[in-house]
């Protein structure tokens, strides 16, 4: 992890996130014919879950799914937005269950859609730069935006574009490799799990909202882990 942010001493790592996170630069927005995520764009019959990279990982796992996604939503009271990696397992072509942490930001903001009985816009992001995975985990208050944070790690401007499905109010990096957006329809919530956990141990089966997916965007030539 020190090596992917160029720190040759891993001792010094936790000084070093905290001083380039709290220097934060401001990314940059790119219109869509610049965005290498959005060299191909499917959207209606096109969209299928399964054509991703996403596998079953272990024995008792309830499915496909996609672990290291970057979920982003926004604050519908700010317009400010939020990222967090989440799991997503997916169910069928078009829809996949979502578990945001119950007290993460991210599931503030769901709460707050839902409360008004509306859906949540959301865009899931799949690969980057190492030190752009990193930004996303840098604590912040809440209502805060983690895209500077990954500036300051990246040390330039991260690039973004709006999303097909949502426009300029969901950015997304636009080098990232894939990018999966949609809605979380209101106050619907279904089973999720068992899970294999990166602690080695299976995760309980839980109850977790569900995205529907309306349009997925890569790069042409999108990396995939063979296996």
């Amino acid at each position: 992890t020190a090596r992917a942010l160029g720190i040759q001493e891993h001792r010094d790592f936790a000084a070093s996130y905290a001083y380039r996170t709290s220097n934060p630069i401001e990314p940059i927005k790119l219109p869509h014919e610049k965005a290498p995520v959005q060299q191909t764009i499917l959207q209606a019959n096109d969209v299928n879950l399964f054509d991703l990279p996403a596998l079953t990982q272990h024995q008792l796992d309830s499915g496909p799914y996609l672990t290291a996604a970057h979920a982003t939503t926004f604050d519908p009271d700010t317009d400010v937005d939020n990222t967090a990696i989440q799991r997503c397992w997916i169910k069928n072509s078009k829809v996949m269950s979502y578990y945001p942490y119950p007290a993460s930001h991210n599931m503030q903001n769901l709460r707050k859609f839902w409360k008004k009985n509306q859906p949540c816009p959301i865009a899931f992001w799949i690969g980057h730069h190492p030190k752009i995975l990193l930004g996303t985990q840098a604590k912040l208050a809440y209502p805060e935006s983690h895209w500077a944070a990954c500036g300051g790690l990246l040390g330039e401007k991260l690039r973004l574009v709006p999303t097909i499905t949502h426009g300029k109010k969901i950015m997304v990096p636009a080098d990232a490799e894939i990018v999966v957006e949609g809605w979380i329809p209101p106050n619907i919530l279904e089973a999720d799990g068992p899970f294999g956990e990166y602690t080695g141990y299976m995760g309980p089966q839980v109850v977790a909202p569900i995205c529907e997916v309306t349009c997925i965007t890569m790069r042409k030539d999108a990396i995939y882990h063979d296996y």
